[in-house]
């Protein structure tokens, strides 16, 4: 039992780290642990046997598991256009369900976006089979062009910073101009509730302001390779996980009902639940519970990464998650998880994950 850390990985002492191996691998105790911990004071001393071999005694391993395919054919808005789109489509590709549609709106020229989205997947090896692209062109600060697009119909509306600005204050300044117009135009079109809006930044300044308005879910580029970076040069071993988890077949982290594991069932019905429970019938389906949504909160958040209480049961209701990790498995070509929230690896490395 790890009463304040959250086991997510191994370094076997003649390999390398493995972050999430096989649930059914035996150590034989010279292994070096990956922890995911508030810091190095929480750290525990020993380990004991956890609540999923007490657990296991009692029902006994079941490989029976979650697998079907439960993602949803999505409509995807992106205004703003630069050279991380190609890596954005692939990821909404991975995560939407077959016949989704994604609509970019840019000023930047239709022809040259179509040949970057097909040398984009010519480089990554990977041809976008769940998405259709749809191009439209156009001043992104237009009022009457953005009240074009279907905003109201979409379930995600991303945000990018454009590479066309000047500078970087330009173009977080045109972003929070885009925002606030996305706003009123849902807002007239009764279409604001539970829709996914996620702006990227460039400059702490707009972070504030995004807080300022009550928009938690932003991306600030600059500042996340910033927090890496110093993340690596304190500790050189770190590198590996962040590769493992922003490698195409490494780590991928999801958004779960507790129902989604076959183990859980008892769980949920019953209303009450521990994270230790949580990380057993999690273990049962070879992913790894890294947290949860707050007690009542919605299905969007916010959330508690590693709880500090791992044997206190908590009220949980239709509208609580689990947040999880499970190796990818894209080189399969296999289901993908749900869509993924931003969460953070210890206290310095904040990793931006697909949604």
């Amino acid at each position: 039992r790890l009463p304040g850390a959250v086991l997510v990985g191994i370094v076997p002492p003649d390999g390398p780290m493995q972050l999430l191996p096989p649930m059914g691998r035996m150590l034989v105790g010279d292994e070096q642990l990956v922890l995911l911990a508030e810091d190095a004071s929480t750290l525990p001393d020993e380990v004991s046997h956890s609540s999923a071999q007490v657990m296991r005694q009692e029902s006994g391993r079941s490989d029976v598991r979650n697998s079907g395919d439960e993602r949803e054919t999505q409509l995807v808005v992106i205004l703003g256009w630069n050279e991380s789109m190609g890596a954005v489509l692939m990821e909404i590709d991975l995560i939407v369900g077959p016949g989704s549609r994604v609509i970019i709106f840019s000023p930047r020229d239709v022809e040259e976006r179509v040949n970057f989205v097909e040398a984009a997947q010519k480089r990554r090896r990977y041809r976008f089979h769940n998405i259709v692209i749809e191009h439209r062109a156009g001043s992104l600060g237009a009022r009457f062009k953005l009240e074009d697009l279907p905003l109201e119909k979409a379930t995600k509306i991303l945000i990018l910073s454009d590479s066309l600005a000047a500078s970087a204050n330009e173009a977080d300044g045109q972003t929070t101009a885009v925002i606030l117009q996305v706003w009123d135009i849902l807002s007239e079109r009764e279409r604001l509730e539970k829709l996914v809006i996620v702006p990227q930044i460039l400059e702490r300044s707009s972070g504030e302001a995004c807080n300022k308005m009550g928009l938690m879910d932003y991306i600030n580029s600059n500042e996340l390779s910033a927090r890496i970076v110093a993340l690596v040069a304190e500790s050189p071993m770190v590198s590996a996980i962040i590769d493992d988890i922003v490698s195409d077949s490494g780590c991928r982290f999801g958004i779960r009902e507790l129902e989604y594991y076959p183990q859980a069932l008892g769980l949920a019905e019953a209303g009450f639940v521990s994270f230790s429970e949580v990380t057993a019938v999690a273990a049962f389906s070879d992913e790894v519970a890294i947290g949860w949504s707050q007690e009542g909160s919605d299905a969007g958040g916010p959330w508690e990464i590693n709880p500090k209480d791992k044997t206190r049961k908590r009220a949980w209701d239709k509208d609580s998650r689990v947040i999880s990790m499970r190796r990818s498995l894209i080189p399969q070509g296999g289901f993908q998880e749900q869509a993924c929230c931003p969460v953070f690896l210890g206290r310095l490395a904040p990793c931006w994950l697909p949604f």
